[in-house]
């Protein structure tokens, strides 16, 4: 207990004590290590933090820096958990963060609803400590006081923004278009400027490399008011799933973002880009080149994986291909031909008559990547970026496997087939919208065994059955029509015996999908 022999050990030690003052003590030590901390740790180090002297957390605090992510973040979260800092006190005037001498003094400043910087820099890192905070609230299921810490955020990027770029501008950092999910948002916002549906009138983006040439430069077809600027010469906004944008009079999501975006646009696909037409010359040259049949109608597949970016925490996003197969090999049956989209660290698709792996082909291109979701008939996805792709086009989605739940992919005509969370006591699937959005959006399986559940992957014979039933939803004419509602199709989860029913509100009958 004293000296683990490695370094993980110090989160199983966490674990097995019982006392907070032991915890907490535990914890301090376990922070020094270069390691990732697990979300069920912080979870019982913030409530042992509970029985700790305010004195010990701001002593802790001011032995580092404001730039140390990890002991910043994590005494924040404890005084937002355990309300040891009145916030509307806090926020009550304008607070200068530069001019706190202390880096306790800095992290209530980063609590305010007013906090204060005296240039760019100072902007981005106040947002950058605000985000951190978060992102231990909300690790550790504090899924409330991480709500209302998002909007601060928000509200504090746009005021940003407003002060530092005065031309009415909204410059977004490299990481808006080193991931093509990231790009598919992206789109989304340019669109939005071009509306002239939010008070930015331009779009600055740094001049760095993108995931996706072919779709960047898509992005003059959405506006011509793009601008390339050199990194650190406007306030930017950097990527976080986590930020909310402001439109219609309140804060939303990314995901639903799009969805407002595309209503107002006039969309009722909910695309940006126009459907690629069947006559497309991209297309018809991958046929031929592929050997196939260009009369049958194309069906993409991507199922994520972790070897494209192996992070630890995305695992719960990973799919098994082999549980796609049969359904595959259905659609051939019905006459569509199948394309797995992908990257080249995938598991490779055994030799299947109508189904092409696309993602080990030698024809693989930047622009056939986006092409080729575009020109389907519809899309087979799970929760991963390049699955977005399609939306761009309007094209049809099948999303299944989806998680977590707090960004729901939009589209009225598309099915979100959600992963089964189940209950490690008796195995039963959880079918409640409001237990399924508290639990589903945890990241980490240590976290949700805690709270006494795990997540499962939908089986072969369940997505064969949700891809037979959103066929005839596709032939059967699905919903299209703009509705006041929000831009989103039909969410699914499978229950006990086996049927494709609706997530269930609390307002909602309870009704499997029809046959």
């Amino acid at each position: 207990m004293r000296d683990p022999q490695d370094a993980g050990a110090y989160g199983d030690c966490v674990r097995c004590l019982s006392t907070s003052d032991a915890i907490f003590r535990w914890f301090r030590r376990l922070m020094i290590l270069p390691i990732v901390v697990e979300a069920d740790i912080l979870w019982t180090a913030l409530r042992a933090a509970g029985a700790v002297d305010l004195d010990v957390l701001r002593d802790w605090a001011n032995t580092t820096r404001i730039t140390d992510r990890r002991v910043v973040s994590f005494v924040g979260a404890a005084l937002i958990v355990h309300r040891w800092v009145d916030i509307n006190r806090v926020s009550s005037e304008p607070v200068q963060f530069s001019k706190q001498n202390s880096t306790y003094g800095k992290l209530i400043s980063l609590l305010s609803d007013k906090t204060v910087p005296q240039s760019i820099n100072e902007a981005f890192q106040i947002i950058l400590g605000k985000q951190w905070i978060d992102s231990v609230l909300y690790k550790s299921n504090h899924i409330a006081e991480s709500s209302k810490l998002r909007v601060n955020i928000a509200s504090h990027i746009i005021n940003y923004r407003q002060n530092f770029n005065k031309s009415h501008e909204r410059a977004l950092s490299s990481h808006w278009t080193f991931s093509i999910g990231h790009m598919v948002v992206l789109a989304y916002i340019i669109k939005a400027s071009e509306l002239e549906i939010t008070p930015f009138r331009k779009i600055c983006l740094w001049k760095e490399p993108s995931a996706n040439q072919f779709l960047f430069n898509k992005f003059s077809e959405i506006s011509k008011k793009i601008e390339i600027i050199e990194r650190w010469s406007a306030f930017f906004d950097n990527h976080s799933s986590a930020n909310l944008e402001y439109m219609d009079g309140r804060f939303i999501d990314y995901f639903e973002m799009c969805g407002v975006v595309a209503d107002k646009s006039g969309r009722l696909d909910g695309s940006v880009f126009d459907k690629v037409p069947d006559a497309d010359p991209d297309v018809g040259a991958f046929c031929r080149a592929s050997g196939i049949n260009p009369s049958r109608s194309l069906v993409t597949l991507h199922c994520r994986e972790p070897g494209f970016r192996d992070v630890e925490l995305g695992s719960l996003r990973d799919t098994d291909i082999e549980t796609y197969l049969p359904a595959a090999r259905s659609l051939v049956d019905r006459g569509y031909q199948v394309i797995r989209l992908g990257d080249p660290s995938m598991r490779p698709l055994p030799s299947i008559e109508g189904v092409f792996d696309y993602a080990h082909s030698s024809l693989k291109t930047p622009e056939l990547d986006i092409i080729l979701p575009g020109a389907a008939a519809f899309h087979i996805g799970s929760s991963s970026g390049l699955s977005l792709v399609p939306l761009l086009f309007g094209t049809p989605c099948l999303f299944l496997n989806w998680y977590p739940f707090d960004m729901l992919p939009w589209g009225r005509r598309n099915w979100t087939v959600l992963k089964s969370i189940v209950a490690l006591g008796d195995g039963r699937r959880v079918n409640s919208h409001q237990v399924y959005s508290t639990l589903g959006r945890i990241r980490e399986r240590r976290m949700l065994n805690t709270l006494g559940h795990d997540l499962r992957n939908l089986q072969p014979a369940e997505i064969s059955t949700a891809v037979e039933g959103f066929v005839k939803s596709l032939h059967s004419g699905a919903r299209s029509e703009r509705h006041s509602t929000r831009n989103l199709g039909d969410v699914l989860v499978f229950g006990d015996a086996g049927e494709l029913r609706p997530l269930r509100r609390p307002e909602q009958p309870d009704s499997s999908v029809p046959n």
